[in-house]
């Protein structure tokens, strides 16, 4: 509550009302998009453009889905990379949504991966 509160007023003194206004509706797709059951959410992932091409997102991820499999949670992500589902794919998410962005329009696709157990 304390994070969202600091969120809100740091959008308020950053943005102007219409793009705060976007933001609150961007946020809100992405609210509404994630699923109800036990999860883990894999959220922003990025790679310095240096670094690229050398596989450090993709052990990341692998180590977290390890989490996941040895706890027996499920995992769920939004790519807004159209280019990078099929490496998600191979971890083993499948598509199962997604929504517009609110500036752009661009699509965000709703992966999840079921749990596993080890």
């Amino acid at each position: 509550d304390e994070q969202a509160a600091l969120h809100s007023e740091f959008v308020a003194a950053t943005l102007s009302a219409e793009s705060a206004a976007a933001m609150s509706e961007l946020e809100e797709r992405f609210e509404a998009s994630r699923p109800t059951e036990p999860h883990r959410y894999l959220s922003l992932l990025a790679t310095h453009p240096d670094q690229r091409g050398k596989g450090i997102a993709q052990r990341l991820v692998a180590e977290t889905l390890a989490d996941c499999d040895s706890e027996g949670m499920a995992a769920y992500l939004e790519s807004t990379i159209p280019a990078n589902n099929h490496r998600y794919e191979r971890l083993g998410f499948e598509p199962v949504g997604g929504f517009c962005a609110v500036l752009t329009d661009a699509w965000v696709t709703a992966m999840w991966r079921p749990a596993r157990s080890i």
